[in-house]
């Protein structure tokens, strides 16, 4: 059975405040540049900065994550 438009409304509201729960958390931890960050294969991570995408690849980006979740989320992600 699914959820009726009232149920799936405060879900998706929860969802929002948690992700900016944990972002906020994560600038308290780590200051500015500290947030969360989804990867395209389903994993949220905390980060403590990032690397320059212009100068560095991906395993410089890794060396700033703090924690992961564990298991997969079927988000997708993108930009209008």
């Amino acid at each position: 059975m699914g959820m009726d438009d009232k149920t799936l409304q405060r879900k998706l509201n929860q969802l929002a405040r948690l992700a900016n729960e944990l972002d906020a958390e994560a600038k308290r931890r780590y200051g500015d540049e500290g947030h969360l960050f989804f990867e395209a294969e389903g994993t949220f991570y905390i980060m403590a900065g990032d690397a320059d995408p212009d100068r560095e690849g991906s395993a410089e980006r890794q060396k700033f994550i703090r924690a992961r979740s564990d298991g997969y989320c079927r988000m997708g992600t993108g930009a209008w």
